[in-house]
């Protein structure tokens, strides 16, 4: 109707899903301050700082150590990602969404960015099935990732089950956090 209509709107909101399919534009602020002004994809695909990364959707963090420019070892191993203004030493959390994550063959040699886990549990949502993923040598979840029904019944996914993950370099944001 707005479109249509042609008149400009302000809505404010706390319901996510219906800021990103109501508006062309998106303010998300923290305690009054503003933390990112984009369009809805931008603020989806590329937030500006861990708040906006998880106040909008689902989202996974990693701790990690940066190393060098574009290396962070967390989760047990070396993760490819951008690393822009921080210097090696600082502590970061690596931000990824759920469906970003994708499933590889664990036959053969680990490629960069892949992680041996193992399925902790499995939620069937009807046409997706969210996975809540682990290692063994840490206690908890480390990540979870949704995938289609057809994906996950074709992968044979089921609890216990060891999988291999590969964490897209471009799809991995790193924030700073507190040392601790």
């Amino acid at each position: 109707m707005q479109r249509k209509l042609g008149v400009t709107t302000i809505m404010v909101t706390h319901d996510q899903e219906e800021a990103l399919t109501m508006a062309d534009r998106i303010v998300v602020m923290n305690h009054g301050v503003i933390e990112q002004v984009g369009t809805p994809e931008q603020i989806y695909r590329t937030p500006a700082s861990s708040f906006v990364a998880d106040f909008i959707g689902a989202m996974n963090f990693l701790p990690g150590e940066v190393l060098e420019a574009g290396k962070v070892a967390s989760a047990g191993g070396v993760l490819n990602c951008q690393t822009d203004s921080l210097k090696p030493g600082d502590k970061v959390a690596l931000a990824l969404r759920p469906e970003e994550v994708a499933i590889v063959s664990t036959a053969g040699a680990k490629g960069e960015n892949e992680l041996d886990l193992t399925v902790l549990y499995h939620e069937f949502l009807g046409p997706v099935v969210r996975l809540h993923l682990g290692q063994a040598e840490r206690q908890g979840e480390l990540l979870r990732i949704e995938l289609s029904a057809g994906l996950a019944r074709a992968e044979a996914v089921r609890t216990g089950a060891p999988i291999r993950v590969r964490l897209p370099e471009a799809a991995l944001r790193a924030f700073t956090r507190a040392a601790g």
